[in-house]
Order: C-alpha cells, then structure tokens, then sequence
C-alpha cells in the first residue's frame, strides 16, 4: 500500500477527520459567502483558544498521574535488596487536537455573543469540562453544548445560539455531507442520531397534523442549520452517549421529548441544548443499569 496509502487510510478510518473537514467546510464557506459568518478574527481566537486549552489540561492531568505514580512507588516499595517497585497500569493521556477542533468550529458555527470575548471563554468552558466533569474514563457533556447552556444561563441578554441562515443550497449540501457520515463511518453509536431525528421529527409532525396545520410548518422546522450541527455533532458523541443501544434509544428519545416540550410549551428556542445538558446527567446511570462495552476512539 505504501506510506501515502497507509496514511490516507489512518485518517478515513477515525470519523473525527471527516467531522473537522465538514465543520470546517462550513465555516469557511460561510465567511467566503454569508453575511452571518462570525469573522475571522473571531475563528482564530476560538481555535487557538481550544487548542492551548486542551494541551494545558492534558499536561496537567499527566504531571498529576505522574506524580502520584511516583507517590505511590515510593510508599509501597519494599526497600529489600532485590526488590520491584509496584506495577503501575494508568497510562498517560494522549495528547489530541481533533477533539477540541471539533469544539472551536462548532462554536463558531453556533455560538454568537454581543463581546469577541465570550468566543474563547465558551472554548475554555467546553475543553475544560471534559477534564474537569468524568465518569468512568468519559467526560459528562459534549464540550461545545455544554459551553453554551452555561453561558446562556449566565448571559442571557449578551449570548445567543444562531440558527444558521446559510440559505438552501449550503443547507441541502450540509445535510448530503452529515448523513454520508453515517454511510461512511460505521461506528457504533451513530444509531443515536437516527434515534433522536426520528423522535423529534414524529413530534414535530403529530402536533402539526393534531393542530391541523400545513405539512410545511414541520418540514421548515427540520430545515435548520442548528438543528443539523446538533443532530450530528453534539448528541451523537459517541464520549457522552451511553454504550448500550438500548440506552441510546433512550437517551435520543429523552432529549426529543423534553427538547420538544422546551421549544413548543415554553417557547425555549434553545430547549435541545438544554435538554441534552439535562439529560446527560442520566448516562452514568444508564451505563451502570445497562453495561455494555465503552467506545474507544480508533487511533491506528
């Protein structure tokens, strides 16, 4: 195959790639084309942001495992001629830029704020929650919704979440590059999405056929950017979902349901960021009452 071949194949097989070239796709068609495109000044600072952020807290957590690799050496080392000091299987973590890649672009995609300032802020919520709030080897929250349920709750009147008005064409070849993910890269929580898509679009539908209006109404209500980041970059995180399908089903179904009451009982725009943030809080629980085997991301 050679090194070119082997290369080329390393990167189509892990699905982050394909995330960042398609969020990245997005954004740079936006800033070339729309009026809606948060500058460029704005996407280098919310890049550079995750990017250091995310090298500060993997040196960190190393040096901590290390020191108390060591700590741990030195107090249970038998001091007898001949002796092996204890074996030690917690590994290091690996430094990776995709994820917070992943993150940045998705803020800039998303995320809008009436202060440049707020742009890193958000990266430095969403890249630190991952280190910060674990369970079991997995951060809690997908780090871009996360980041933006706590700053809509903190700032209100100062941040808000963008629809994405990229016009019909960009939205239609979105859509083509978002659902050839799944075609492309059997991993095996991408039933998620087909989970929550199917729950919230028979929402959206049954109450449009319960309150007699025109079939259009659901139909432009799906026709959204934001909806389409969220559907494909944030609840189908393989990290922050649960391992089994079962668990899946519900947890898609959940944020559905009370992303739907959110949006159309309470007039929340921006209930499905908060549902998701909600319900993540129930994937401990549903990992425990239905184990199954963790998601490890593929790294050769």
């Amino acid at each position: 195959m050679g090194k070119l071949g082997c290369y080329i194949y390393s990167i189509t097989k892990d699905a982050r790639h394909f995330q960042i070239f398609t969020l990245g796709s997005l954004v740079t068609m936006l800033t070339l084309w729309s009026d809606f495109a948060p500058s460029f000044e704005v996407i280098a600072l919310t890049v550079a942001t995750a990017l250091w952020v995310q090298v500060g807290c993997t040196a960190i957590m190393n040096q901590r495992l290390s020191l108390r690799a060591l700590s741990e050496t030195i107090q249970t080392l038998d001091c007898r001629v001949g002796a092996s000091p204890p074996r030690n299987d917690e590994k290091l973590i690996a430094l990776d830029l995709r994820s917070p890649m992943i993150t940045a672009l998705s803020l800039c995609l998303l995320f809008r704020a009436a202060d440049v300032l707020f742009f890193p802020l958000a990266a430095i919520i969403g890249i630190g929650s991952k280190f910060l709030l674990r369970y079991n080897g997995k951060h809690l929250f997908n780090p871009s919704n996360i980041a933006i349920v706590i700053l809509l709750l903190l700032f209100p009147h100062y941040v808000w979440v963008s629809p994405g008005q990229w016009g019909a064409d960009m939205l239609i070849a979105f859509a083509m590059l978002c659902f050839s993910f799944l075609v492309l890269f059997r991993v095996n929580k991408r039933d998620v999405v087909l989970f929550f898509i199917g729950s919230y679009a028979a929402l959206i539908f049954a109450r449009a056929i319960w309150l007699g209006d025109p079939l259009e109404i659901p139909w432009h209500q799906l026709q959204n950017g934001a909806l389409l980041i969220f559907t494909f970059f944030m609840i189908s995180d393989p990290k922050t979902t649960p391992d089994h399908m079962l668990g899946r089903f519900l947890f898609a179904l959940s944020i559905a349901v009370i992303g739907f009451i959110m949006l159309t009982q309470l007039e929340i725009r921006e209930g499905l960021f908060y549902a998701l943030a909600m319900v993540c809080f129930a994937t401990p629980f549903i990992d425990k009452y239905l184990p199954a085997r963790k998601f490890e991301w593929r790294t050769t």
